[in-house]
């Protein structure tokens, strides 16, 4: 039983790390009240489109307020940021961005976005 919790908490955690939020780039849950976020800036250099398998143990854990139906394709963007590094960034639905736009990247406790600048 430990296990099967232990398992959940950990897809349901990657899915939130991954960006798969609910909820798209101009929208805030609830909960981002008052929080802080790191903002970087950067340009994408790849988009690709991504399915979500949703993990049937992992549904039956979710808070309450998360439970609804979740999109169930995404996009994996690519960023390079002006620092030099190079990161990924999943997140659901298609927001429509190509290579070479410029986007920033706000990451805190709930994981990371991308939007346009």
């Amino acid at each position: 039983m430990k296990r099967a919790c232990f398992a959940a908490l950990l897809a349901t955690s990657t899915f939130a790390l991954a960006g798969g939020s609910t909820f798209p780039p101009e929208d805030y849950d609830y909960r981002a009240e008052g929080s802080i976020q790191n903002v970087l800036y950067g340009t994408i250099e790849s988009v690709r489109r991504v399915d979500f398998q949703e993990n049937p143990a992992a549904t039956e854990f979710r808070p309450s307020d998360e439970i609804g139906p979740r999109e169930q394709t995404g996009e994996e963007l690519v960023v390079r940021l002006d620092t030099g590094r190079t990161i990924a960034v999943v997140q659901g639905g298609s927001r429509g961005f190509q290579s070479g736009q410029r986007v920033r990247v706000l990451t805190g406790p709930r994981g990371a976005r991308v939007e346009l600048t």
